[in-house]
């Protein structure tokens, strides 16, 4: 939306840990990504793509925007 990542989320499953499997297969996806498409090589990709995941966690739902 406007050049900006919009997501509607709704709960899917019962079991919370099947969001984990899946943003795990998202993260996967998007290292195979760029790993292709840039210089950037998938393991790469997938080592910050989860750093960065666990920085997002620390962080209080609501603080500061976005994160890039």
């Amino acid at each position: 939306v406007e050049r900006s990542l919009s997501v509607a989320l709704q709960r899917a499953f019962d079991d919370p840990g099947v969001w984990g499997m899946l943003l795990g297969d998202v993260a996967r996806q998007v290292a195979r990504i760029y790993g292709r498409e840039s210089e950037i090589d998938e393991a790469e990709a997938l080592d910050r793509i989860v750093a960065a995941i666990g920085a997002g966690l620390e962080r209080p739902i609501g603080e500061g925007g976005a994160r890039h």
